[in-house]
């Protein structure tokens, strides 16, 4: 097995344990809601820490699952302009809006990681019941957002190699 082929299973693995992640933390958020309606409405004893801990999981759970959504094709598409076009043109559509997306979420997962490493160096605090360390909540935002910065390359690399594949075929044709 080639070496890129084996960095692109251990990929797709790391993808598919953090997407295990964030659906027990869909879990975890759903119980604990109905646990804190449960007890605020039945015992009138709110259970104070639920509501923000299920905040910082739906951040958790966006950026954990968001490269192994993308390689699945659960993003949002440009499927009414693509599938209008023929399929060269749709092939160099989906090129361009692979690499113009790789750019921005690495470049996201930069500046969040530079904001993040000024929290935790910095020890920022959010005001709240739990009081966490900032940098533990965002800190998701920079790794997230470089894992589908890496898959959007991954994708861009199958689709120029898929075109090229296409391109030689028809040359051997002739």
């Amino acid at each position: 097995m080639k070496v890129l082929a084996r960095v692109g299973v251990a990929f797709d693995n790391l993808e598919k344990a953090l997407f295990a992640i964030a659906c027990f933390l869909l879990a975890f958020t759903a119980v604990s809601t109905t646990v804190d309606v449960v007890a605020r409405y039945f015992f009138h004893r709110p259970v104070q820490w639920i509501s923000e801990i299920n905040v910082y999981c739906v951040v958790y759970m966006t950026f954990l699952s968001a490269a192994w959504l993308q390689r699945k094709g659960w993003h949002i598409h440009m499927d009414m302009v693509i599938n209008r076009l023929k399929p060269k043109g749709a092939r160099r559509l989906e090129i361009a809006i692979s690499v113009v997306g790789a750019i921005l979420w690495l470049t996201i997962a930069f500046y969040s990681g530079d904001v993040t490493r000024s929290l935790f160096v910095e020890k920022w605090r959010i005001v709240s019941v739990l009081e966490p360390l900032k940098a533990l909540i965002v800190g998701i935002i920079p790794v997230g957002s470089f894992l589908l910065g890496l898959q959007l390359i991954r994708e861009t690399y199958n689709l120029v190699k898929s075109g090229a594949a296409e391109h030689e075929k028809v040359e051997s044709e002739l």
